[in-house]
């Protein structure tokens, strides 16, 4: 019966060369007790004199007033009374210099209450909306009625850098909003920031004929005859609005405070949306 044997004992490893660049003191370790706990002494009584620990910041309960109202969840009589007031708490005094800005928020207000509850009013905002989920884009907003604006969502921001590999910007059709919305800027956990980019009074242009140079999707022959004698003179700025609209090409001035002077935005569909349009 084979046995097997037990493994030979390991000599014991010769002495390690010594360090000269380890410091003698550094060869010798001791452990002590910290003086403010002994032997005797208790863990329970060792943490009465300690302070607590710092707790961690806790997430915000719920969104602010200001966000409420932004997103509907929340109600007030006079909603842009309220974001002008908060927005007159907020500005910085003195602003940073060489900082874009817009004008102070006396002129904002006086701006916006003499297009609100007006037929004539030709309001515009551009919001800077910094989306949790959809990202960063731009809102443009124009005022169709008393109380009431369209709505688009622009990607990348307003066209116009000649030098943008994107010289053209894709404008996604939103739902109506109140028109106290073009004063909104706010931020929260759950909808994102919301700031007013620029904003100021609109104009809609009339379609001319197009020259050799315009974009070929932009016009076509059944426009052509459409826009013929037409100079819209009498109509509000609402009403110009609505006949563009239905004629799904719209061609407007926006004069901003932020955007160059006499900007003219062109908003239209696709070759092939305004062909379906046309068919129904």
């Amino acid at each position: 019966m084979a046995t097997a044997k037990s493994p030979a004992k390991r000599l014991p490893s010769p002495d390690l060369i010594p360090n000269p660049f380890i410091k003698k003191k550094n060869l010798e370790w001791s452990l002590e007790l910290p003086p403010t706990l002994s032997p005797n002494t208790k863990p329970e009584q060792a943490d009465q004199g300690r302070s607590p620990p710092a707790e961690a910041p806790s997430p915000p309960s719920g969104p602010s007033l200001s966000a409420a109202l932004e997103s509907g969840a929340a109600s007030h009589p006079d909603p842009a009374s309220h974001f002008f007031t908060n927005l007159a708490a907020h500005v910085l005094t003195p602003y940073p210099a060489g900082t874009p800005h817009l004008a102070p928020a006396t002129a904002q207000r006086a701006l916006y209450e003499s297009n609100a509850g007006s037929a004539k009013g030709a309001h515009f905002v551009v919001h800077q909306h910094d989306h949790p989920v959809a990202g960063t884009h731009y809102d443009l907003r124009l005022q169709i009625n008393e109380t009431s604006s369209v709505s688009w969502a622009v990607m990348y921001g307003l066209p116009g850098d000649a030098n943008s590999r994107r010289l053209n910007r894709n404008a996604t059709e939103t739902r109506v909003h109140c028109l106290w919305n073009h004063v909104v800027e706010t931020g929260s956990w759950h909808t994102g920031s919301l700031v007013v980019w620029d904003c100021g009074r609109y104009e809609v242009l009339e379609k001319e004929r197009p020259g050799p140079g315009d974009d070929p999707e932009s016009g076509g022959e059944e426009e052509e005859e459409e826009g013929e004698g037409e100079s819209g003179g009498g109509m509000t700025e609402q009403e110009k609005l609505a006949r563009a609209f239905g004629r799904r090409k719209i061609l407007v001035r926006l004069h901003g405070q932020r955007l160059p002077r006499g900007y003219v935005l062109n908003l239209r569909l696709t070759k092939g949306e305004d062909f379906e349009g046309r068919r129904r």
